[in-house]
């Protein structure tokens, strides 16, 4: 049929044609009554003429949309006729674009492709609750909302359970090819499990960035539907995995047995993501008020995790006769101990100088740390500065990486051709440091990290034969000229956090190029700076950079271990993780004791599900490291992630051993003590992590712990604590709130802070609109208040969702038991606790401690 644009009918302005399909075309108009966007889809005059089965598909679609009414279905506003014959529907328009816009730039990033994937599932979950099945769940059926909220669409080929409508005759194969379960593509009778597969179908490409089953005709792509196995799903929590692969099962019965709790089982991965997506090397920073640990925003293998040894003889060589005497008063007497050395970033006060800074302790760190001999006398810590931080702190060297020696440096302007670097080198015993100046000309900042490697290794005695000059030869281009620019491209790559940098260090390592096309490092660096910029936008164009860079950069020295480790990343982006294993393999080829290639190996090892090597790999790294505490950490984090609490728990305790004062190991322990339930001990742990240093976080993990052990009076101190630091989260504001109230505190104090966590509440309700927890938390805080109309009127909200968690019913039965109603209250326990919710969360709701010692409830067993 014509095009309807500019035409007008029933009240509503055609205004643009959105999209077409079998099924027909769809256009945004202006709907003059009400004066909204819609869309309207229009079942084309050719369509309309083959026959009553495209109009009763079409019509069905009008029918099983408007008879649903959740969030995550799109809403139908009714169904016209045109003068001509065709039909339309009306519906609201979703301007976020559809998830196959999405997948067209790639995958997701796990946690988003959980959160679509649960909103999906609560959609079709509500639609199967009403005997409909959507029979073609797909990304093009998936849209979005401007919030991003996703919205189901699409039910043309939905069918009703109850038998009262019959869409196509027995047998007859519907849907889409890529999508279909083996039954379907098998002409079988179907059932909700049809649509379990096919969002597993779509959750697996949101993931993986392809679809499991893509052959070049639709007969091969059936046949591989029936009987093939997808390609190994790459992902990093092995729950997720599993949760894939039984949504995928070939039959039926391995499945989810319902949509509802296939959603369930998400929720539970995002709810464990939230509370442990990983432990990061520094302190652990949770948010809100359950126990969380957050994964960090990028990764920063190059920097803090890398832990390499120095070769040290003491007393090998003699000293420069004007270093001597402060050589000789340097070491403390007695038998010498383990040393682990901390170079931290350098610093300049000349913004112009901040980059040339950087990249002059990073190449100092890289050349000590090639050195291997001795390694049980010497280690050294590359620290890069984390994001986010903004000085290098000598004694948090000290206090938390386990330092015995940190190097400090300032780099400023001497006069206008000359630079002068300033170095302190400290001791954590307390002796006298050691300074050391170094003057050199800006153009020749080569002369200046020379030196400073010099200077260094006579004040720590490290012996200077021909091995270890060898081993500390520094890799720059062969163009001396192209060195300056490399280091201050090196330097502001390090910190992009910081605004501009990334982008002045792209251009440095161009410029680096264009004075010397053969220097391999600097499309390394460029590789390394595409990869950043890609975990910041996303923009897969960025990532096909990086690749492009590290293999120029192979192509000019097949051996060099960087280019190797950077490969390995963009194939670990990817999902190639098996070609990201082979590149962190030649990596280490060429530098055995390369760090990150380790990691690389065993991150994964760890994702591609061969947990017992990836196991072996991370004690390999502590093997290789025993002195440094972060490989350490890792394999309790590592640990953490497979829920072997008793094994985490042994390995923060032994990584403790070497820092003792290191306040992340001990938030870390305080969790993992936490998911043992041995609360006490985590109380002492989270105290010795806030004395070292006291984070928000920290504060509201223990505050928790003490409600929990009703400990009224300390949880609202910590909780009044933690709010000093960030007053702007609803839920510990009611959590202060409620300890307040039951340690006696004036019923003002009380009013005052659950008055606010109720206006922060509605706050996060605008924005959040897929908040599950916020309504039920709400009808607390309300009816703690004695607002009953008020509580009620959430709760009613709340528990219409088709999904409740157990957390959010077992927060309805404390709103129930506050107004009296007991009898809805132990109803709304057994559903939690079936969905879930265990004893121990029950005994440590006060709240709820009156349902418990009536015996309404009991304990299993």
């Amino acid at each position: 049929m014509a095009s309807l644009v500019g035409r007008s009918f029933c009240g509503y302005d055609i205004v643009e044609q959105l999209g077409a399909g079998g099924m027909g075309v769809v256009y945004r108009a202006l709907d003059r009554k009400l004066d909204r966007s819609v869309a309207i889809k229009v079942l084309p005059q050719t369509a309309s003429e083959a026959g009553a089965l495209a109009r009763s598909r079409f019509l069905r679609e009008a029918r099983s949309a408007s008879a649903l009414d959740h969030p995550n279905v799109g809403t139908i506003y009714g169904a016209e006729a045109l003068e001509d014959g065709s039909l339309c529907i009306v519906m609201a328009c979703y301007e976020g674009g559809s998830l196959a816009d999405r997948l067209r730039h790639g995958k997701l990033a796990e946690a988003e492709a959980v959160r679509i994937a649960t909103g999906i599932a609560d959609g079709l979950a509500a639609a199967h609750a009403s005997g409909i099945i959507h029979r073609d769940v797909k990304p093009s059926n998936v849209v979005f909302t401007k919030a991003g909220l996703a919205k189901v669409v699409d039910f043309g080929l939905a069918r009703r359970t109850d038998g009262s409508e019959t869409l196509t005759e027995s047998h007859t194969i519907v849907g889409t090819a890529a999508y279909m379960s083996p039954e379907q593509a098998r002409g079988l009778e179907l059932d909700g499990r049809t649509d379990v597969w096919s969002l597993g179908v779509v959750l697996y490409q949101m993931l993986s960035g392809r679809t499991p089953f893509a052959r070049p005709d639709v007969a091969a792509q059936l046949y591989a539907v029936v009987h093939e196995d997808p390609p190994p799903l790459a992902v990093s929590s092995p729950d997720l995995l599993r949760a894939v692969t039984k949504a995928m099962a070939k039959k039926p019965e391995e499945r989810f047995t319902s949509m509802s709790a296939f959603a369930a089982e998400l929720r539970r991965i995002t709810a464990d993501r939230a509370h442990l997506s990983d432990l990061e090397t520094q302190p652990i920073t949770p948010s809100g008020s359950d126990f969380t640990l957050r994964r960090p925003r990028t990764r920063k293998i190059l920097a803090i995790a890398a832990c390499l040894t120095l070769a040290v003889a003491l007393g090998a060589t003699a000293l420069n006769p004007a270093l001597r005497e402060t050589a000789t008063s340097f070491w403390p007497r007695g038998p010498v101990q383990h040393i682990t050395l901390a170079i931290m970033p350098f610093g300049s006060s000349e913004t112009e100088l901040t980059g040339l800074a950087g990249g002059l302790s990073h190449a100092v760190n890289a050349r000590f740390s090639q050195l291997d001999a001795l390694r049980d006398t010497f280690s050294v810590l590359p620290v890069g500065e984390p994001v986010g931080r903004k000085t290098a702190d000598s004694n948090d060297a000290f206090r938390s990486l386990g330092a015995t020696i940190v190097i400090t440096g300032d780099l400023r302007r001497k006069d206008k051709d000359l630079l002068r670097l300033e170095l302190q080198i400290r001791q954590k015993s307390g002796v006298a440091p050691a300074s050391i100046q170094i003057d050199g000309k800006k153009q020749d900042p080569a002369s200046l990290e020379d030196r400073a490697i010099t200077e260094i290794a006579r004040v720590l005695e490290i012996r200077t034969d021909s091995h270890v000059l060898d081993q500390l030869r520094r890799k720059g281009p062969a163009a001396a000229h192209a060195y300056e620019p490399y280091l201050r491209a090196v330097g502001y790559l390090e910190r992009h956090d910081v605004k501009g940098n990334l982008e002045q260090a792209i251009e440095d390592f161009g410029q680096t190029l264009l004075l010397d096309p053969k220097f391999a490092m600097a499309r390394v660096g460029l590789s390394r700076a595409s990869r950043t910029r890609y975990l910041k936008d996303r923009d897969q164009s960025n990532l096909q950079h990086a690749q492009n860079y590290a293999l120029q950069a192979l192509e000019l020295d097949p051996s060099l271990a960087e280019a190797h480790v950077s490969l390995g990343l963009v194939y670990k982006e990817t999902n190639r993780r098996d070609l990201a294993v082979l590149e962190f393999q030649k990596a280490l080829q060429s530098e055995p004791r390369n760090i990150n290639a380790l990691m690389g190996i065993a991150d994964s090892y760890e994702a591609l599900g061969r947990l017992s090597e990836a196991e072996a790999t991370y004690k390999r790294a502590v093997a290789l490291r025993p002195h440094l505490w972060n490989p350490i950490n890792n394999l309790a984090r590592f640990y953490m992630r497979q829920k072997q609490y008793p094994e985490a728990d042994r390995e923060f305790r032994r990584a403790l051993e070497l820092t003792p004062d290191n306040s992340g190991l001990h938030s870390n322990l305080g969790v993992a003590l936490t998911r043992q339930r041995r609360l006490p001990e985590a109380v002492r742990a989270f105290e010795s992590s806030l004395a070292l240093n006291p984070t928000y976080p920290a504060l509201v993990n223990l505050g928790n712990l003490h409600y929990q052990q009703r400990n009224f009076r300390q949880a609202a101190e910590m909780y009044g604590k933690a709010l000093q630091l960030n007053s702007n989260d609803f839920r510990v504001w009611g959590s202060r709130g409620q300890a307040l109230r039951h340690s006696g505190a004036p019923g003002e104090e009380v009013g005052q802070a659950l008055r606010r966590a109720i206006d922060l509440g509605q706050n996060s309700l605008k924005t959040d609109t897929g908040d599950t927890y916020s309504l039920p938390l709400l009808s607390v805080y309300h009816a703690t208040l004695g607002e009953r109309a008020q509580a009620a009127s959430y709760l009613q909200r709340a528990l219409t969702n088709v999904n409740v968690p157990a957390s959010a019913l077992a927060y309805c039965a404390i709103a129930y038991e506050l107004l009296g109603n007991r009898d809805r209250s132990v109803k709304l326990i057994r559903q939690a606790l079936d969905s879930g919710y265990t004893w121990d969360e029950l005994r440590g709701d006060a709240e709820l401690q009156g349902v418990i010692q009536s015996a309404a409830i009991r304990p299993p067993g």
